[in-house]
């Protein structure tokens, strides 16, 4: 192969690529929910999954990060520093009736929507929306553990902790007191 002809067939690949990817786009179906800096603060986003309509829901000062969809898509929980320390958000999904839940950050949804898991003091906790209960579901001994997240089941989460003094996943349940931990290898 001549490299005119290298040439001729990576242009053409590229344009099958770019053709595909448009193709996708345009399939894509759903909302999005992100920060971004774009209006000057770290506000609230959201947009549909083909990159249109975008609209910011937070207008604050002070950073807003960490959105994340209810299961049934009608509200969206985010960390705050709006008071001067990390807390935990709720709002609706147009970005109106924002109420404060709890001190932490890094908040995610049980399935169900009923309760969700927040890190607070470097341990992970879960709490009812409800009645407001909080339970630590992550040992007592591990520090520095973040970004939790609820399997679809309902009875784990995955979350990261440098409690081996290297950044580790570990499978925790959200059932019971005395289950020992599994690691997700991280290679």
């Amino acid at each position: 192969m001549t490299r005119i002809q290298g040439l001729t067939l990576a242009v053409a690949l590229l344009t099958m690529t770019f053709a595909a990817q448009a193709f996708e786009k345009a399939s894509l179906k759903g909302k999005i929910v992100f920060a971004s800096d774009r209006g000057g603060h770290w506000d609230i986003w959201k947009m549909n999954a083909d990159g249109s309509g975008l609209s910011q829901l937070t207008r604050d000062d002070n950073k807003d990060s960490d959105p994340k969809w209810s299961p049934d898509g009608k509200r969206i929980l985010f960390s705050s520093l709006r008071k001067g320390f990390p807390r935990v958000f709720m709002m609706a999904e147009d970005g109106s009736n924002v109420k404060e839940i709890a001190e932490g950050s890094q908040a995610d949804w049980s399935p169900d929507g009923t309760s969700i898991l927040l890190v607070r003091d470097k341990q992970v906790y879960l709490r009812a929306l409800d009645s407001g209960k909080e339970r630590l579901v992550t040992p007592e001994m591990w520090e520095r553990c973040g970004f939790p997240d609820v399997h679809p089941d309902g009875k784990r989460f995955v979350v990261s902790s440098r409690h081996l003094k290297i950044i580790g996943l570990f499978v925790l349940p959200l059932k019971g007191e005395t289950a020992k931990p599994s690691q997700v290898p991280t290679n």
